[in-house]
């Protein structure tokens, strides 16, 4: 039986083991996730659709965060030291915390 990403429980049963039963990202067990996240989801390039591997819930759900903010974030610690947070052009300075 396939599923959503056109893998066979099979060809998702390789995977886990080739991860050793752990996240590819966080390298948590897959023992040790409790509840309703104690299965490994299926991580896949959203443009591609090709499978990158298994992640826990956790890092699967701030994958996709990041992706969806990576250039905000890139920009933020650009090492040139420039401000580049929530649109600013890259000239500002980052501001003064304290």
């Amino acid at each position: 039986m396939k599923n959503a990403y056109s893998l066979t429980s099979e060809e998702y049963q390789k995977i886990l083991l080739g991860q050793g039963n752990c996240c590819a990202i966080c390298g948590r067990h897959q023992d040790t996730l409790i509840g309703k996240c104690n299965v490994l989801c299926v991580d896949h390039d959203h443009k591609t659709k090709q499978i990158r591997g298994l992640l826990c819930r956790f890092c699967n759900s701030r994958l996709g965060w990041y992706e969806k903010h990576k250039t905000l974030i890139v920009n933020y610690v650009n090492p040139d030291g420039g401000f580049r947070g929530f649109g600013r052009p890259s000239s500002a300075r980052r501001p003064k915390l304290f």
